[in-house]
């Protein structure tokens, strides 16, 4: 037991010898070495003007002008920055060791940044203005040195609308512009693109004692010109905002009445007044007689009187189903003489009147006209010699063409006029000694009946649209056509 106890003493000491030889044998781990480090450099790249894209080496550096670059490696890099409207812009440049390598691009002190503008017009030697302010240059001529961006280039031409154009220039680049001015000389356009008028579907036309001419439109309720620029009426009264006017009436007081598609409304002493709380719904046609009293064409109420804001209503229920067999009244006028009201009616109900007491229905038969014009009533008026124009719809089913006839206090005679289309009149208006005829296919104008007939259409003339929808002269002598393309203006001495 001794022995076997001594023996592992000894073996354990040896193994402890060995361990203890060892560890003086090997070097202790004290840390890491403090070792350099690889060396690397930064950019710092910046340009006026600013927020270029930088591109290293062609890779997108996701970052914009004055930007810094940093943890380069010492060596030379290819640098690109991209601006839009600008041409790349690419030089190389070495980094350095711990340092921080600055770099500006001005691309203002770069000639071949700048970009030119070509200009020319139809007439030539038009004015130049580039972003209003003249250039004292006409065209054709190339405006130089442009830096590059968007620029406004307006032409103007004695008797020709001024027109303008946005151009883009880009760096280095030549743009053309090329604009086509209108000569009006004799006819003047104005529509949405070209003027204020907010509005290409306009339905009636009226002058008002003070000379300004109202547009209806059906989209932006009634338009004031006052020669210059275009009033939006709204502005001023927010319940006609947006309106589908149909007519619009000056009575002799100076007062402008405008019918809707929802109601009435009168502008008096730059009020307005809404008389759609007595007199709602689709209403065709408005006009005041002489003793201040108005009277309207309702599509779903018959004929409407209104006087000192009170409605009196002239339908089936009111008076006869013979007299109103229908509802919608599609067109009156009023004798300025005698206050005598004719209308027009839905069906084939021809010519009808009221003098404030009898009523009247005149079909085609009593007037007797040509047949084939039939008694389907349609449009009407009274100019200011007192004759009663009244138009009538065809019936092609039936063998009906429609027509024109006119009343002179005695008779009525068929109105025909060689070349124009009788059959799709729009509109029967006046404005002093000239008559209008407004149709799907062009406008006639005469002086009493049919004296000095004047035909126009798309064809022969600047009229805007086939359709005309209404005629009007101005107090300075210039004619007024409105359509669904905007209005057109013929100058006083061309007609």
């Amino acid at each position: 037991m001794i022995l076997s106890t001594k023996k592992y003493l000894f073996f354990f000491s040896i193994i402890l010898l060995l361990i203890v030889s060892s560890c003086k044998d090997k070097e202790v781990f004290t840390g890491v070495e403090d070792e350099r480090p690889e060396a690397f450099g930064k950019l710092f790249i910046e340009s006026s003007p600013s927020n270029a894209r930088v591109f290293l080496n062609g890779k997108n550096m996701g970052v914009t002008t004055p930007a810094v670059i940093p943890y380069l490696l010492i060596k030379e890099y290819s640098i690109t920055l991209k601006m839009d409207l600008f041409q790349d812009t690419t030089f190389s440049v070495l980094v350095k060791e711990n340092d921080e390598t600055k770099i500006n691009i001005n691309y203002y002190n770069n000639s071949k940044v700048y970009g030119k503008i070509f200009v020319t017009s139809t007439p030539l030697k038009a004015g130049i203005s580039l972003n209003n302010v003249n250039t004292g240059l006409v065209t054709p001529d190339t405006l130089k040195n442009n830096f590059p961006g968007f620029y406004s280039v307006k032409l103007s031409y004695p008797e020709h609308r001024p027109d303008s154009a946005t151009v883009t220039v880009l760096g280095g680049k030549l743009t053309s512009v090329n604009l086509i001015l209108e000569d009006t000389t004799e006819w003047v356009s104005y529509n949405y693109f070209n003027s204020g008028i907010r509005s290409n579907n306009i339905n009636c036309v009226e002058v008002d004692h003070n000379g300004y001419v109202w547009f209806g439109t059906s989209s932006v309720g009634p338009v004031r010109f006052d020669g210059k620029k275009f009033e939006v009426m709204s502005a001023n009264f927010v319940a006609i905002n947006r309106i589908n006017v149909t007519d619009i009436y000056v009575d002799n007081s100076g007062a402008v009445w405008v019918s809707s598609s929802n109601g009435l409304y009168k502008y008096y002493n730059n009020s307005w007044t809404d008389y759609s709380d007595v007199v709602s719904g689709y209403l065709n046609t408005v006009e005041v007689d002489n003793a201040g009293i108005a009277w309207i064409a309702s599509n779903s109420k018959g004929l409407i009187r209104l006087e000192n804001g009170n409605a009196k209503f002239y339908n089936s229920s009111t008076v006869s189903t013979s007299i109103f067999p229908t509802t919608n009244v599609y067109d009156l006028a009023v004798e300025k003489t005698t206050g005598k009201v004719w209308f027009t009616i839905q069906g084939e109900n021809g010519v009808k009147s009221f003098d404030g007491t009898n009523w009247n229905t005149i079909k085609n038969a009593d007037m007797n006209v040509s047949p084939s014009i039939g008694s389907l009533g349609n449009k009407i008026n009274i100019d200011d010699n007192g004759i009663i124009w009244a138009s009538f719809l065809p019936n092609p089913n039936a063998g009906i063409l429609g027509g024109l006839v006119y009343y002179n206090g005695n008779k009525w005679s068929n109105g025909v006029i060689n070349g124009f289309g009788v059959s799709q009149i729009r509109r029967i208006t006046n404005s002093g000694k000239f008559n209008f005829l407004c149709s799907n296919f062009g406008v006639a104008i005469y002086e009493n009946v049919f004296i000095n007939t004047l035909l126009l259409n798309r064809y022969n003339s600047k009229l805007p649209a086939d359709v005309i929808n209404d005629i009007v002269l101005d107090k300075s002598g210039n004619l007024w056509f409105v359509s669904l393309n905007g209005a057109v203006k013929l100058k006083k001495g061309f007609f």
